[in-house]
């Protein structure tokens, strides 16, 4: 595995060749014979020598060089936007939908027609477009694509984190909002919020945080299955963990 982005979609792609062979991480410590944090570790980070990665993808019912190709085909099948096209569409979020229109096949006066923009706005659009290096501009204000589908943001993306902070502020406003005090206690059928002040050591921390995000990411999994033949509402799950930036101190109480 070459580089840090290929092991995650490989440790990623192993992880779910586990789960649909109905193998826990129990199992995969027992079969390795080492214990069930360094399994967890392993899995999460991508941390593995090569024959171990290949135990594993045997024990999965697959096969290493299968899982490696698939990981090597996501990541050449995969445009990310560079970090200049990516702060020009955190600054200019109408850039990107924009652009995303085009992506979907959609030509510049069609989407003129259906959002009802001037000339000049489409003619400044697909400047903006091609000075990115996104589109190339023809005659009759026609544009051709010069990046392939699908894309994606790099981890590091302002758009994304926009977009991660927007999410957060609206889930958690909506819960408050929709708050049912008279729901019984221990109920998770509507709104909640679990909010739980820990000392921890940095270990206990990592292990919890990872341990939240490998139960979201199984369930992700079958959601997304369930969902094709589902006319369910879409829920949104979260889980959110930081270091306190600065210790909550006690108000000191007044003179009354």
């Amino acid at each position: 595995m070459s580089s840090e982005s290929e092991i995650e979609v490989a440790a990623e792609a192993l992880k779910r060749a586990l789960r649909a062979a109905g193998k826990t991480y129990g199992d995969v410590a027992a079969h390795l014979g080492v214990s069930l944090p360094t399994v967890k570790r392993m899995l999460t980070r991508g941390e593995m020598p090569l024959a171990t990665f290949a135990r594993i993808a045997v024990f999965a019912g697959t096969r290493m060089g299968d899982l490696l190709g698939d990981a090597r085909d996501a990541q050449r099948r995969m445009t990310y936007f560079t970090k200049a096209q990516d702060a020009a569409f955190a600054a200019r979020p109408e850039l990107l939908a924009y652009f995303s229109l085009l992506a979907e096949g959609e030509e510049p006066r069609a989407i003129a027609r259906a959002q009802g923009l001037k000339p000049a706005s489409t003619v400044k659009y697909l400047q903006a477009l091609e000075e990115l290096g996104l589109v190339e501009v023809a005659p009759h204000d026609r544009a051709t694509l010069l990046v392939a589908p699908p894309f994606a943001f790099a981890a590091d993306s302002l758009c994304l984190k926009r977009d991660l902070q927007a999410r957060v502020r609206e889930t958690v406003d909506g819960i408050f909002a929709r708050w049912n005090t008279s729901s019984p206690a221990g109920s998770f059928l509507g709104p909640f919020l679990v909010v739980k002040p820990m000392s921890v050591t940095a270990t206990r921390y990592g292990e919890l945080a990872r341990e939240l995000a490998d139960v979201i990411a199984r369930h992700a999994v079958a959601a997304e299955r369930e969902s094709r033949a589902s006319t369910e509402p879409r829920r949104t799950i979260m889980a959110i963990a930081a270091t306190d930036a600065v210790e909550t101190k006690a108000p000191k109480l007044p003179n009354l």
